[in-house]
């Protein structure tokens, strides 16, 4: 039996939201039967406390196990725009393969009429927004703990085009990002140097 627990609590236009998702599920195993492999996976959307202090797990997206790597990647890419950023554009490209890493090109795309919310003037302005939004993409993105075939890095493009490294002051997204270099970050600001 495997238990899976996500709470949230968040300050929504003044009105106060509790959000707690509980998933339950038993397994009878028959002496001699061979379990079939499960259809579905659950894929964290990872964030933060409400106090941006604290790691967590604020969401997660069933993906089936049975469709390609890129569409999986893509479903993951819409449950993150939905459930993180507001629904602003996150397309994954294609999936490059320079020296034999797997790596993810994901575009952050600007509503073609800019509103009040967008990636620039909503989710890279401030230390503290600039690196949670740094950490949502990437730790989401990389799926570290997830056991099966997956990508071993990401690269972010912005409306299409390669991101400079001083590019914004409080976000720096110009580098390719991969597993191992994410593990022990808990805090915003805490980022291990990016990999070229």
């Amino acid at each position: 039996m495997s238990i899976k627990r996500v709470s949230s609590i968040k300050l929504v236009g003044g009105i106060l939201t509790v959000v707690v998702l509980v998933t339950l599920t038993i397994h009878f195993i028959n002496v001699g039967e061979n379990r079939p492999a499960p259809q579905n996976s659950f894929f964290p959307v990872y964030g933060y406390d409400r106090n941006l202090l604290h790691e967590e797990i604020n969401y997660y997206v069933n993906i089936p196990n049975s469709i390609p790597l890129l569409d999986k990647l893509k479903m993951l890419a819409d449950g993150i725009s939905r459930f993180q950023f507001h629904s602003l554009e996150i397309n994954v490209l294609r999936i490059d393969f320079p020296q034999g890493k797997k790596i993810a090109i994901i575009n952050l795309q600007e509503p073609e009429h800019m509103n009040s919310y967008s990636w620039v003037s909503s989710c890279f302005q401030g230390s503290t927004g600039g690196s949670a939004t740094k950490f949502i993409l990437v730790e989401s993105f990389l799926q570290t703990d997830y056991k099966g075939p997956w990508v071993d890095g990401v690269k972010f493009l912005y409306n299409g085009k390669k991101i400079a490294p001083d590019q914004w002051d409080h976000i720096d997204l110009s580098e390719s990002f991969y597993c191992n270099s994410l593990k022990n970050t808990t805090a915003p600001g805490s980022w291990p140097k990016q990999q070229k």
